[in-house]
C-alpha cells in the first residue's frame, strides 16, 4: 500500500522501511523494542531535511472558501512526535497582482500549521524535558482514548474551555504561552490566551485580543485592506511550547 500525505502521494525513496511492534507494548508508536521489515528495501531518504513540505497547485484542497492555500502535517518523527512532513496546497487562480505581501503571509501562516500550530497536532506536543504533554493511550501511544474527538484528547492539558464575561471561548495554557499573557497584558493570574473556538482543526488567536495583524489570527485582512502580517512572540512561545522548536 502507499504512503500518502494529504492528497500527495509519498514517493517510496522518501520513507524508511516500516517497522513492527508487539501488540500490547507500551510506547508501540514510539517504536520501542520494534523490528524492521527486511523484505523491503532500504531507502535513501531526503539528506539533510529535518521537514519535507509536499506542494500541490489545486483549489480543491484549499479548505476554506476564498483562501490560498491550505497546510497540514501528515508524518510525524516516531520518538518525538515531531511534524517530518506536512502538504501545502495552493490555489493559484486566487492570486493577484499587487498584493505579494498578503499572499506570502497566507502561506506563511499555513506552513506554521505545519511546524505544529494546529488543533490536530497540539495533542502531541511534549514539554521541555521530552515527555508528552498529554496523555497517552498505553497501547497504542497515541493521546487520549481510541474514540475521543482530538478536542477531548488533550482538554485541561493544553487547552481548556473558559467563560469570559458569559462568552464561551477556548484557551491555550501551556507554560510558554501563559508568561507571554501576562507579561503582555500585565495580568499575572492570566492561565493561557484565548485562541478562536471554530469547529475546525486551525488553531489561530482570537483576533479581538491580539488584532487583525498577528499572522496567527483566522484572517490578514483589516477593514477591507490586505496587510502585512507579523509573528508575534504568543506565536513563537507556543513554537517553543510544543516541546520541538527552541
Amino acid at each position: 500500500a502507499s504512503t500518502t500525505c494529504g492528497p500527495v502521494t509519498v514517493p517510496d525513496s522518501h520513507l524508511d522501511r516500516c517497522q513492527f511492534c508487539r501488540i500490547g507494548l507500551t510506547g508501540c508508536s514510539q517504536c520501542i523494542a520494534c523490528r524492521a521489515d527486511t523484505s523491503q528495501p532500504e531507502q535513501a531518504g531526503i539528506a539533510d531535511a529535518d521537514l519535507v513540505v509536499y506542494v500541490v497547485y489545486s483549489c480543491s484542497h484549499v479548505l476554506v472558501p476564498g483562501r490560498l492555500a491550505t497546510g497540514e502535517s501528515c508524518l510525524r518523527n516516531g520518538t518525538t512526535d515531531r511534524p517530518n512532513a506536512g502538504w501545502l496546497a495552493v490555489c493559484p487562480s486566487r492570486f493577484t497582482q499587487g498584493q505579494a505581501t498578503f499572499q506570502t503571509s497566507e502561506v506563511l501562516r499555513e506552513l506554521l500549521r505545519i511546524l505544529g500550530m494546529s488543533k490536530s497536532v497540539m495533542a502531541f506536543w511534549r514539554d521541555a524535558t521530552g515527555q508528552p504533554r498529554t496523555t497517552r493511550d498505553a497501547v497504542t501511544g497515541l493521546p487520549g482514548a481510541v474514540g475521543l474527538s482530538t478536542l477531548q484528547r488533550f482538554t485541561k492539558q493544553i487547552l481548556t474551555r473558559t467563560d469570559l464575561k458569559q462568552v464561551q471561548g477556548l484557551r491555550l495554557i501551556t507554560p510558554t504561552v501563559a508568561a507571554e499573557a501576562q507579561q503582555h497584558f500585565n495580568c499575572p493570574s492570566l492561565s493561557g490566551m484565548e485562541m478562536e473556538d471554530l469547529d475546525n482543526s486551525f488553531a489561530s488567536w482570537e483576533k479581538r485580543l491580539v488584532g487583525p495583524f498577528e499572522l496567527m489570527t483566522e484572517s490578514s485582512q483589516a477593514d477591507g485592506i490586505y496587510v502585512r502580517s507579523v509573528v508575534s512572540r504568543l506565536t513563537f512561545a507556543a513554537l517553543q511550547d510544543s516541546g520541538w522548536y527552541t
